[in-house]
């Protein structure tokens, strides 16, 4: 299939329109099967769009422009031309697919029936075990791979289902008593939503909301898992970092974290951590709106370093 003759025949208008809707990073859910190529595109509504590769390609879209070539499926085109990568191997998915056991298959049939989430996002999921916890900037359970791009405000109810997935595979482990892996799958979520907020028309402030849900259950277990002193410090040090990151409304959730979790035994690392936070940073935004947070954080870790509580 000839890409470029055939984004040649569509008229100057769906071709403008079209490059718009590639760039701005509205479409979605592709898939490539069976020498189709298939997508999905956000515009006033959710489209569907199937293309037939080969010598004599085929469009279709389920929107109710009659013309060959509307300006969803040249979106599609544009992103298999440069982005073709992007695009999942679904005969590589069945072939994965395959290779679960009985349980792993009721299981994601269960995810798929009741949090209503596709097929392809359940995959992506990770619910494996984690034995030790050493790296705390990374995404451990691949929670990324759920944020494709900009996420527009009509799919952010399909993205609160799946972040909600993980969280149940979370509460899943903590059933089990197994506080190091509850641990890995909740910071996961918590790093990610603070570093991909951004990306997210959160209008509705769901993501603000599921993440502060993830931060007081995240609270409770932090002590259980993390007891040597260099893991703590390594901890706090990326908690401070996320929070001096972030301007998005969520960065309280960071300091909850410190404030809930902190012992004496932590006061004088977090301490200068903090000061070194408030030294570097002269912009007029932070001594407004961010300084005295520190401030009261100190004087808080101070008062735990005395055997007092505020």
């Amino acid at each position: 299939m000839d890409i470029d003759k055939i984004l040649d025949k569509a008229d100057e208008d769906r071709y403008y329109k079209g490059q718009n809707y590639y760039k701005q990073n509205r479409v979605k859910n592709g898939i490539i099967y069976n020498n189709y190529l298939i997508a999905e595109v956000i515009g006033s509504d959710i489209y569907r769009i199937k293309i037939k590769l080969g010598k004599n390609p085929e469009f279709n879209c389920t929107c109710p422009d009659n013309a060959n070539y509307c300006k969803h499926i040249i979106a599609v085109l544009l992103m298999y031309k440069y982005r073709k990568e992007w695009f999942v191997d679904f005969d590589k998915l069945l072939s994965d697919l395959g290779k679960k056991d009985k349980q792993e298959l009721l299981n994601i049939i269960k995810q798929m029936y009741l949090n209503k989430i596709d097929l392809i996002s359940i995959l992506k999921i990770n619910n494996f075990q984690i034995k030790e916890i050493n790296d705390f900037s990374k995404d451990i359970y691949g929670v990324e791979d759920l944020f494709v791009e900009y996420v527009h405000y009509e799919e952010m109810s399909n993205l609160i289902k799946k972040l909600d997935s993980i969280i149940t595979i979370s509460q899943e482990f903590s059933e089990k008593k197994d506080f190091i892996s509850e641990f890995a799958v909740l910071w996961s979520l918590i790093r990610t939503i603070s570093n991909k907020i951004g990306d997210c028309d959160d209008s509705d402030g769901q993501i603000g909301e599921l993440f502060f849900e993830c931060v007081q259950g995240f609270s409770k277990i932090i002590n259980k898992v993390l007891v040597e002193k260099y893991k703590r410090e390594k901890f706090y040090h990326e908690v401070l970092t996320l929070w001096e990151k972030n301007d998005f409304g969520i960065e309280d959730g960071f300091l909850d974290i410190i404030e809930e979790t902190a012992t004496g035994e932590d006061s004088d690392f977090l301490i200068e951590e903090i000061k070194k936070i408030i030294s570097k940073n002269k912009s007029k935004y932070f001594i407004e709106y961010k300084k005295e947070d520190l401030e009261e954080l100190i004087s808080h870790l101070k008062e735990l370093k005395n055997g007092k509580s505020l």
